[in-house]
């Protein structure tokens, strides 16, 4: 929160001085984002102030897009969870979407990927779970979890689940 408000006083100070600001997002700036939560405190403490979104492609449909994997397929719905810190959690979630037609993105994999590891092997979806890193960056990666051998993941990190 402390963060959120010290970037909204610099670019307030800077909007009042007459100055046209941006603010370049890395990563999705609707999902999980902390743009969203700039813009949302910008917003609700100054009214006055005209904000326009751009929009870009978000990493989920990238990844999908590049490597021909049916993000959601009529019928299914998409289920976007930030990635769950206990294994219970992670398998809880897996088994819920497992039989109801749902697609599982889990975003900001990351540090948590050896634990999310263990629940694709012990679930036996590893084989079909598509990892995306980096999207739309130099070293992007995208591939299935199975051929990852990193110990780690980087922050900008998700996996996409098909349980068909």
């Amino acid at each position: 929160d402390e963060i959120w408000s010290n970037a909204v006083e610099k670019i307030v100070k800077f909007i009042k001085n007459g100055e046209s600001v941006v603010l370049l997002c890395l990563g999705d700036t609707s999902i999980f984002a902390s743009s969203s939560n700039i813009v949302r405190i910008i917003k609700h403490n100054y009214p006055e102030i005209i904000i326009k979104n751009i929009p870009g492609i978000s990493s989920l449909s990238a990844a999908a897009a590049l490597n021909g994997f049916d993000l959601v397929k009529k019928g299914e719905t998409l289920i976007i969870k930030e990635c769950p810190s206990s294994n219970s959690e992670l398998t809880s979630l897996i088994k819920e979407c497992r039989g109801n037609k749902k697609v599982l993105a889990i975003m900001k994999v990351g540090k948590r990927w050896n634990l999310v590891r263990e629940a694709l092997k012990k679930e036996d979806i590893i084989k079909k779970s598509l990892i995306a890193l980096s999207v739309g960056m130099p070293n992007q990666i995208i591939q299935y979890a199975s051929q990852y051998n990193g110990d780690v993941m980087p922050y900008f990190s998700l996996i996409l689940i098909r349980f068909d």
